[in-house]
């Protein structure tokens, strides 16, 4: 009995004979025959190679469109390439695909390559490394257009003053520039009570905007400051007692929360996210 076999669209790719098994039409995969003895092992090493995507230091010989290989090198490192035609070229048969790099630091044990791409986030900004000039390309955003959002959270904390957060200049690697912050911050009354409720329940939210200046005044001196006055917008509230404050001390932001809790077993929790367009 002869099998047919046929491809996703149903084209026929080979009849294939009783008893045999073919390992030349599908370079690193073996077609099993009707009745063929003993065919276990073929069997398990198709499985294997279609799980590591037929990883080696050379792509297999007859592949299929669609087909997709993890092309090692001699060092280990390796990328993910698709078959996109037949042509006997190489470089026309194989397409790498992109794959995008998310960290702080791009690894420093891979071989760069034209065309890899890293979104950098401790800097929130996409980049995609150019062999020819040895360096990253920034792809966005632009510098008027560069904007960082971070949510800031805490853990519920006592009735009076507390730091909801802090955002660290200083660690930026391009920390030189004008920064235009909204902040948005809202504080709750919780219950510290597993399971437990609570009678009456304050909160209050806030918009805030302030415009930061980071600069170098000497070599040596690093200044970070408040342009004017922050712009408090009191969304709403429940206790007039409560309030935000934000303030800058050498290169650090920070946030803080003040307010008074009705019911003494609960505390108030605070969360804030900062959006920040930055021109440098």
């Amino acid at each position: 009995m002869t099998y047919t076999i046929r491809k996703t669209n149903n084209s026929k790719l080979i009849d294939l004979d009783n008893e045999i098994i073919d390992t030349e039409t599908l370079s690193g995969i073996g077609l099993i025959g009707f009745l063929t003895p003993n065919y276990g092992e073929t069997q398990s090493n198709n499985f294997v190679h279609l799980t590591e995507n037929f990883a080696n230091l050379t792509f297999p010989k007859n592949p299929l469109v669609g087909q997709l290989c993890y092309k090692l090198t001699n060092t280990g490192e390796g990328d993910l390439y698709v078959c996109i035609s037949l042509s006997d070229n190489e470089e026309e048969r194989w397409k790498k695909l992109p794959l995008v790099y998310v960290g702080e630091e791009f690894p420093n044990n891979r071989t760069l390559v034209t065309g890899d791409m890293w979104y950098d986030s401790k800097e929130h900004i996409f980049k995609m490394y150019d062999e020819s000039l040895d360096s990253w390309l920034k792809i966005g955003p632009e510098d008027y257009n560069n904007t960082i959002v971070e949510v800031i959270k805490n853990d519920a904390t006592e009735s009076g003053t507390s730091l909801i957060g802090t955002y660290d200049f200083n660690e930026l690697s391009t920390k030189i520039g004008s920064y235009f912050i909204t902040l948005e911050v809202i504080g709750k009354e919780v219950s510290n009570i597993d399971g437990g409720y609570i009678n009456s329940s304050l909160t209050a939210a806030w918009r805030i905007q302030l415009l930061v200046n980071c600069y170098q005044s000497s070599p040596t001196n690093f200044v970070c400051e408040i342009v004017g006055e922050p712009d408090y917008e009191l969304i709403g509230t429940n206790d007039g007692s409560w309030n935000v404050i934000v303030s800058i001390e050498n290169g650090v932001l920070k946030i803080n929360g003040t307010g008074n809790i009705q019911d003494s077993s609960n505390k108030i929790k605070w969360v804030s996210k900062l959006n920040m367009l930055l021109v440098n």
